[in-house]
């Protein structure tokens, strides 16, 4: 494991059966895409999520940010943990709107097990949040910090 504590062990005695080591598995993935379309697949958000911050044409929006990856293999088992950043943008007054987003895009990932095209299982965990208003004073920016377990299935 990576030594983080927020990190879930693995158990080998579980449901879900780990693949033994395999040379052909990619550890770089389609992770953003499907934390992507579970986002845009939920009435609230459709529409309104973007893999770039040049894409945002209006208020609220998500776009995501790929936080970077950390080794999470030992010697029998192909692992990696990605980190995705969600930055929610809304120009309500307060902050009524943009809490209303963050709850949802919490309860849409926090704790998901999702399942990549590439076969690899993914339990996503929320880390982390903060609400900043941005330079023009306006713009709520709330930002929300998950990471994502991958691991190869049998």
């Amino acid at each position: 494991t990576t030594g983080n504590t927020h990190c879930a062990k693995r158990s080998r005695t579980s449901h879900t059966r780990y693949a033994r080591r395999s040379p052909s598995m990619s550890l770089f993935n389609d992770y953003i895409a499907k934390v992507y379309t579970t986002l845009n697949g939920d009435a609230l958000f459709t529409g309104k999520v973007s893999e770039s911050l040049s894409d945002i044409t209006s208020f609220p929006m998500i776009w995501l940010e790929d936080g970077g990856t950390s080794d999470w293999s030992d010697k029998d088992y192909d692992g990696l943990e990605a980190i995705i950043t969600l930055h929610i943008g809304s120009q309500y007054r307060g902050t009524k709107e943009i809490r209303t987003w963050m709850d949802k895009a919490h309860s849409l990932l926090h704790d998901a097990s999702l399942t990549l095209t590439t076969e690899q299982s993914v339990l996503c965990r929320f880390l982390r949040s903060e609400i900043v208003t941005d330079s023009d004073g306006i713009t709520r920016h709330g930002v929300m910090r998950f990471s994502l377990l991958i691991n190869e299935v049998s």
